[in-house]
């Protein structure tokens, strides 16, 4: 019985995830109701409503009391925990996680150079200006993320977006670490991350796509040779 149970409420899952694939179901749209849906799909009502529960916990559905079932619109948000839960699951190496941030940035850095807007600009800058001003390096490194996090933000691309998110929340602790660990080498070694900071800053502004890249490469030099990070 419990298998049976089991394929019926799947069968409601694909019907859902059929109908947003054709087109039929769009963000917003409310569901029929649920004695429609187990005539339509010839299941019972009870596996409808585990389906719509499955539905509502991975974000393509959500439910409103008195009212009905209704295609979600958050999905960033859940793709983001997904992908951050899949990241710790498979326990992935520093140097895995290192490499996929590199390449999420710079497919990040393609898409943001030709849709930057001057609100963009203005933040990169502001971010800019307190990564170097910072008052100790807990500050600093809230900056150094909010600069990275705003061009990923201005590449507009919601996958490029959620992943770097997911991938962030596990990284989180390891780019302060870095941060702190070049601080406290030397002054020429922090001067060189800063450095590579305000290029990649100047560059994305002034929609010089070579530039940029060549600023991201160098401020992942620092990144690819931390053995910690």
């Amino acid at each position: 019985m419990a298998d049976k149970a089991e394929r019926d409420y799947n069968i409601l899952i694909r019907y859902v995830e059929q109908k947003i694939l054709d087109g039929a179901y769009s963000l917003g749209d409310r569901l029929p109701p649920e004695r429609e849906l187990s005539a339509i799909l010839h299941i019972s009502r009870t596996a409808v409503r585990e389906g719509i529960r499955i539905l509502e916990v991975i974000g393509v559905v959500y439910s409103l009391q008195g009212s009905g079932n209704y295609i979600a619109n958050y999905y960033d948000q859940t793709l983001t925990q997904i992908v951050t839960m899949m990241f710790a699951l498979e326990k992935m190496s520093d140097e895995e996680l290192r490499e996929y941030r590199y390449a999420i940035e710079q497919q990040a850095l393609t898409l943001a150079i030709p849709r930057i807007t001057e609100r963009d600009r203005l933040k990169l800058r502001r971010c800019l200006k307190d990564l170097e001003s910072g008052a100790d390096t807990a500050a600093r490194t809230d900056s150094d993320k909010l600069l990275h996090r705003t061009i990923v933000e201005a590449s507009g691309n919601r996958l490029v977006i959620a992943n770097y998110h997911a991938l962030n929340s596990i990284l989180a602790r390891q780019i302060g670490s870095l941060r702190a660990r070049i601080e406290g080498r030397s002054p020429e070694e922090t001067a060189s991350l800063n450095r590579a900071h305000r290029d990649l800053v100047e560059a994305v502004c002034a929609g010089s796509a070579g530039a940029a890249r060549q600023a991201l490469d160098a401020h992942f030099v620092f990144v690819m040779n931390d053995v910690d990070t």
